[in-house]
């Protein structure tokens, strides 16, 4: 077979993602039943005139809306800190990829809604990793929980 007619039959996988990934992003963020904020502290600043520093205001929303949680395993890490025991727990926070920036790291991300496990609405969330990656149908975050154990 001539490679011209060879080519023209072999299916261009990489258009079809392209082609379907819209959809498939659709698909994502409607598994996202879950609501979240993700916020960062804003930046305090020295204030040349009265010579003090001024503390940081309200903390900058990165994001607000829509999110999923998964825990990738069910493993704690136990940590001693000030006389006290802490538990560390992983979580995967799954936010849509459209509209949403990837400079996350160190962010706050406070759980409002929880649809599928009430336990988790009100709990917070350190974000220890960002996520970007060719084809993405969602961004996940690697997260860590903090609780007094």
């Amino acid at each position: 077979m001539r490679g011209w007619l060879r080519a023209a039959l072999v299916m261009d996988l990489g258009a079809d993602i392209a082609a379907a990934l819209p959809e498939l992003r659709d698909q994502a963020v409607s598994m996202m039943r879950d609501f979240c904020t993700i916020t960062r502290p804003s930046a305090g600043e020295w204030d040349e005139a009265s010579g003090i520093y001024v503390p940081p205001g309200a903390p900058v929303t990165l994001y607000s809306g829509p999110c999923r949680v998964r825990r990738p395993n069910v493993a704690e890490r136990e940590a001693l800190a000030g006389d006290a025991d802490w538990t560390l727990m992983g979580a995967i926070l799954s936010i849509p990829v459209d509209g949403t920036p990837n400079d996350m790291l160190g962010a706050n991300v406070h759980m409002d809604h929880c649809a599928g496990d009430p336990a988790l609405t009100g709990r917070d969330l350190k974000v220890t990793g960002p996520h970007s990656q060719t084809d993405a149908t969602a961004r996940r975050l690697r997260c860590v929980e903090v609780a007094r154990a």
